[in-house]
């Protein structure tokens, strides 16, 4: 295809489609379970905020103890998945109005 020969758009259509597979493959293999890092606690017992990006895990952690990233990972699918079935949508529903 004429599009494969653009360089801007096989970076993009690349960068999309490996979130995809990842995100897809992730699911399959450990079932989308996000393991939870454990909670500090502060000298008076109090909770301490979750592991920050320099700490522990490279994005950090929420306030569950989840990974970010991992959470993003999971979260992929649905995203995109939601963005291409809006996409068709419109597209198949342009083309029979305009037909």
């Amino acid at each position: 295809m004429k599009a494969f020969r653009n360089l801007s758009f096989v970076i993009g259509f690349s960068f999309i489609a490996f979130i995809l597979v990842g995100s897809l493959f992730y699911g399959w293999v450990y079932g989308d379970a996000i393991p939870v890092v454990p909670l500090n606690f502060g000298e008076e017992g109090a909770m301490k905020p979750p592991y920050g990006p320099m700490d522990h895990l490279p994005f950090g952690t929420n306030d569950l103890g989840q990974s970010m990233f991992l959470v993003m990972v999971v979260g992929a699918k649905f995203t995109l998945g939601i963005a291409f079935l809006v996409a068709f949508l419109r597209f198949g529903l342009s083309a029979f109005i305009g037909t």
